[in-house]
This record gives structure tokens, sequence and C-alpha cells, in this order.
């Protein structure tokens, strides 16, 4: 999984899989700050690696090979 991913991305996605998982709980799990996780989400899902579900829910893309 080396998209050109950052460790800090690569431990997010360490987090998500295909069930929706909220912001404040990967804020909690990875230990990263609010802005930082958020900020990564972002980049992410611009790349298509992970998308948005219900509000502050993330899931991994479709496209995305673990």
């Amino acid at each position: 999984m080396s998209i050109g991913l950052t460790v800090r991305q690569r431990l997010i996605l360490s987090h998500l899989g295909s069930d929706p998982t909220n912001v404040d709980g990967l804020i909690e799990r990875t230990a990263l700050s609010a802005q930082d996780v958020l900020q990564d989400l972002t980049l992410l899902s611009l790349k298509g690696i992970v998308r948005r579900v219900d509000g502050q829910s993330f899931v991994r893309g479709k496209s995305v090979i673990t």
C-alpha cells in the first residue's frame, strides 16, 4: 500500500474497514489530533482511498487493496 501515503495516512487507513468508522473513534484510536485526522481524511478522500458516509464517518474506498 504505497500509493504515496504518509506514515500518518497509513495509520489512519489501518483503522478503517468496510464498516463506517466515526472521526472521533479514529482520533481516539490513532492518538492523532483532530486537525491531523481531518486533514488526512480529506486528502485520502480526494485520492479515492476513503469515502465519507453518514456525516463524520468514513470507510475504505473500493479501490483500496489491503
